[in-house]
């Protein structure tokens, strides 16, 4: 069996620990990860009655509801949470009319009573909270008929808990509680007429019945039973084992044993345990757990299908790489349809043919075991490599923010347990390890060694262990410790002794200073769309696009209130730092950030009234009414976006954070295009945070309209201070509009043009052009800008990018001539929002001439985040030269800059992707830029040259190859 996500990721996916002493369940937001799926074990399965919901619970604090038939996610509930194991979700379940579900588990602080949560399952809104009990939950179970349901308690015992109807207030009282357990109580069951089974780790089976009175109680095969189910007639309960491979079928009346179902090689190779249940019609029975078997050339654990209610044959099917945790059978209309959830996570669904209808595998990477035998990190921390279980080799650049698959890394080191006369031996899955053959005495208590390095010197030893990283002299005294967040599976030190990379059990990548253990940086990179996101403890974070909502903020509420959750998305304007990682280890120190967790405010509350989703208009023009309620940070704007771009910006007066509560609603008035049109609302609060969109779609079945394209490109060689000069931006500007002009015939219907250069190139002149575009283009068209020539962040209190026209002579220390002759981000973005035109491109080539480097190195950081705010504000894509502490380069040898010159490359062909469709995207073009661009320059100026993209807006063809 594997060993995946161990029981100690008892830290959770608390993604950092901030202050493990803060009192648990407290209001300071916390950072976690923020992926569909669940990102630790799967506990429980539940589904409602008629089949059409299921309902999971997991290790991540979380608990999620699904559509049972098509898999998608419809919404995830969150209770409040502590630090440490405090939030972990062991039990849940839908009630059977589907309208509530409830949850427990290690809900609540350390030596404190846990609590049971209930939630409206229609809007996730906590509903109520039942303290008081002792220990830990393990499962929770509804009655048919929705009147009970039954919690199993980590102290022994059960509690049953009636519904209890007001016209008032209905809510859930404690009915009775049985006793008489001996140790944990882990599973129960409810029979279709009521009847109530229990399995606990005493080793007793007790069977009541409807009144919950005690019928009898026998012992199995096993001492541990983990698992119970009742057939549907009533007539038999199945029960399996974690320390027996046996799985034996009782009477549901007496217990009597009726029989075994048939094992084979399972009973040489550990048994199923976990779960057994009954399909919907009783005439199979499934079990599953850890029981792997190699089917279809791979290792599989399975879940074995025992005809005749077990009494059968048996099949053994093929479920997924890791351990199944439950399963549950759907109701009516469903018959065999059969639901599981496991421990990497993963979740699916089985019909009766064994076919799997659907699954989902978990989203983070595995690092367990013997992958540290592949994690390597550079001299200076920021290059590393890896292989999550079952993976190929990924290296990660933080310096360049790029993820590529060259394994010929030679600069890269693994770790070591022999350096410079330093020993470290016995460590490996050791409680002990010893460092030059003296035992340590550092790890606590049940804490296992999993990794370990030595540094460059020799002088220091790293040790990671199962919640903690550990800093020792030669002499194993120990320097420091570090939480952790599950297993430290692998750690490795750069080779200037700086800085500690770590793999760990969460999926997460970790550095760490050398000198005092303090948690610099946290990566994801997602094993499937490879996007990746880059934070700190403080919430600074740096991402590839679309990575945005990967992680984020939860906020509880208080006890009795779901708790908020924002993704770090939403927190974009202030927040977003290009290049942080290469920053932070190069010793920056950037402190911005800090103040989220001392004094966040809640961002507003955002609602589309009208039009209903799905909305069918025959009219071209429809009033769109967007509710906006302030929670305590004020409310500074509203936006609309129709199709991803930004169509309107309203500016309200919301006084202060004083004003909790107050609502506004704003109309506004916009045309749609025909198909469907996907309207968005989102508004910010005075801390620039933005909300959780509200999206609606309206379809119009209006007239099909011809798409054109209007180019506007500008190329400035010859500024008026001639110190500004420039070689190739003309030359750039003019072959990329002859590029564009010649591969749109046959893709759009007209093709407009406009080439502004050099000393044409003012200011007055180019707004000239903005304005006769907004009254030209229509909806359906393409603008298509192209930019040549200086680019710069003004040094105005609120600093904001500027492009530079001929006639600034003075691009820094004179904000009035800027900003009377510049073109502001400002001012591009209100030409973005107005111009109607829903598919937009800016192209940005802004090269530096090389006296200037110097001067605008300290000023690139912030204009990349700068065009990428105007990216993702306005929804549209933005392409440009570089990243922030690199320059555009120009070679005579190709007459054109390296951007441009593989931007044309890519134009005539180059980069047509996968599909070989003959026609080049924005997104086609952006991918080959990436990859292009480097090599391009590596090759003509010996260092790497990145390209930065962001995109946000709609794809779009550019060219046909002819």
């Amino acid at each position: 069996m594997k060993t995946i996500k161990l029981f100690w990721i008892c830290l959770s996916i608390c993604l950092f620990s901030l202050n493990y002493n803060l009192i648990a369940q407290s209001t300071v937001p916390i950072l976690r990860l923020n992926t569909e799926m669940h990102t630790a074990k799967i506990n429980r399965i539940s589904t409602d009655a008629s089949g059409k919901f299921f309902f999971t619970v997991s290790d991540d604090k979380t608990a999620k509801l699904w559509d049972a038939k098509s898999g998608e996610l419809i919404r995830t509930f969150r209770p409040p949470i502590g630090y440490g194991f405090d939030g972990k979700l062991y039990a849940g379940a839908i009630s059977p009319n589907g309208q509530i579900v409830v949850v427990g588990g290690y809900t609540g602080k350390k030596n404190a009573h846990k609590n049971i949560y209930i939630f409206n399952r229609a809007n996730g809104k906590l509903l109520q909270r039942l303290p008081g009990h002792e220990d830990v939950i393990f499962d929770i179970e509804f009655s048919p008929n929705n009147k009970y349901f039954a919690a199993a308690l980590g102290s022994g015992g059960i509690v049953i808990y009636r519904f209890e109807y007001s016209k008032v207030k209905s809510k859930f009282v404690k009915h009775k509680f049985l006793d008489g357990y001996n140790s944990r109580s882990y599973n129960v069951a409810f029979s279709s007429s009521g009847k109530f089974a229990s399995v606990c780790l005493d080793g007793k089976i007790r069977l009541y019945d409807k009144n919950f009175t005690l019928i009898k109680e026998c012992m199995g095969a096993g001492k541990r039973p983990s698992s119970i189910s009742f057939s549907p007639n009533d007539k038999k309960i199945a029960v399996g084992y974690t320390d027996s491979p046996k799985v034996e079928v009782f009477s549901a009346s007496d217990l009597k044993l009726l029989y075994t179902p048939k094992l084979g090689e399972m009973n040489k190779n550990g048994g199923l345990g976990y779960s057994v249940c009954f399909s919907a019609d009783g005439n199979y029975l499934y079990g599953g757990g850890r029981y792997s078997k190699y089917i279809n050339g791979k290792w599989n654990h399975i879940i074995r299908l025992w005809t005749n209610a077990g009494e059968g044959s048996y099949t053994d099917y093929p479920a997924c790489n890791n351990s199944i945790m439950d399963m549950k059978c759907l109701g009516s209309g469903y018959d065999q349809a059969l639901l599981y959830g496991s421990y990497q996570p993963d979740l699916g669904k089985l019909d009766a043919f064994g076919n799997i209808n659907y699954s989902k595998a978990g989203e983070l990477n595995d690092f367990a075991n013997s992958q540290y035998k592949y994690f390597k990190i550079n001299n200076t921390g920021d290059e590393i490599s890896f292989k999550p279980r079952g993976g190929n080799v990924i290296c990660f650049s933080v310096r360049n923010r790029k993820l590529t698959t060259d394994e010929n890394q030679s600069d890269l080191n693994l770790y070591t347990d022999k350096q410079s006369g330093t020993l470290v031996t016995e460590w490996q899955d050791s409680y002990q390890p010893k460092i030059n053959g003296k035992l340590t005495q550092l790890l606590k208590k049940y804490e296992r060694c999993r990794s370990t390095d030595i540094s460059n010197r020799g002088d220091k030893i790293v040790l990671g262990a199962s919640w903690y990283i550990y800093c020792t002299d030669i002499l194993g005294n120990k320097l420091w410790e570090a939480p952790t967040q599950g297993a430290a599976w692998s750690v490795n030190i750069s080779q200037n002794d700086k800085v500690i990379a770590s793999t760990q059990e969460n999926g997460l990548i970790n550095w760490y200073n050398m000198q005092n253990g303090e948690l610099l940086l946290s990566l994801l990179v997602h094993p499937k769309s490879q996007e990746w996101i880059m934070y700190t403890p403080s919430g600074l974070f740096d991402c590839s696009a679309g990575a945005e909502s990967l992680a984020g903020w939860h906020i509880n509420q208080g006890p009795d209130k779901e708790a908020k959750f924002y993704p770090l998305s939403q927190f974009y304007e202030k927040y977003y730092t290009p290049n942080l990682g290469a920053r932070i280890l190069g010793g920056e120190n950037i402190n911005m950030g800090n103040d989220l967790l001392a004094n966040m405010k809640l961002p507003p509350l955002v609602e589309i009234l009208s039009p209903k989703n799905a909305l069918e208009s025959n009219s071209k023009k429809i009033q769109v009414s967007v509710k906006i309620t302030d929670q305590g940070g004020g409310v500074d704007n509203v936006q609309l976006y129709l199709n991803d771009k930004l169509i309107e910006v309203s500016h309200l007066d919301f006084k202060s954070a004083d004003t909790n509560a107050q609502s506004v609603t704003k109309t506004f008035d916009i045309a749609l295009v025909h198909g469907a049109n996907r309207i968005r609302a989102t508004a910010f609060n005075k801390q620039r945070t933005e909300s959780i969109p509200h999206e609606i779609t309206a379809f119009h079945e209006g007239s099909i309209h011809k798409t054109n394209i209007h180019l506007l490109a500008i190329g400035v060689n010859e500024y008026k201070n001639p110190r500004y000069q420039l070689n190739y931006a003309e030359a750039d500007a003019s072959s990329f509009l002859n590029e564009v002009k010649n591969g749109c015939n046959g893709v759009y219907e007209n093709i407009s043009i406009t080439y502004i250069k050099n000393e044409e190139a003012t200011r007055t002149r180019i707004i000239q052009e903005f304005e006769r575009l907004k009254s030209t283009a229509q909806q359906e068209d393409v603008f298509i800008f192209y930019y040549a020539g200086h680019g710069v962040m003004s040094e105005e209190s609120k600093s904001q990018f500027y492009i530079v026209p001929y006639d600034v002579t003075q691009m820094y220390g004179n904000i009035a001539m800027l900003q009377s002759k510049g073109i502001s981000a400002n001012e591009l973005k209100t030409f973005s929002t107005e111009l109607k035109a829903q598919k937009q491109l800016f192209v940005i080539d802004a090269c530096q001439s090389g006296g200037m480097t110097e001067l605008l190195a300290s000023r690139g950081a912030a204009k990349e985040k700068a065009i990428a705010q105007l990216a993702r504000s306005t929804g549209t894509y933005w392409i440009t030269a570089s990243k922030s502490e690199q320059f555009a380069s120009e070679f005579a040898s190709l007459g054109h800059g390296i951007f441009t010159y593989a931007i044309l490359q890519g134009l005539k062909g180059d980069a047509d992707g996968g599909t070989k469709d003959k026609k080049i995207t924005v997104k086609e073009l952006s991918r080959f830029l990436n990859d292009k661009v480097p090599e391009l320059s590596e090759k003509y100026k010996g260092d790497a040259q990145y390209p930065t993209t962001y995109v946000y807006g709609q794809d779009f063809p550019i060219v046909i190859i002819k």
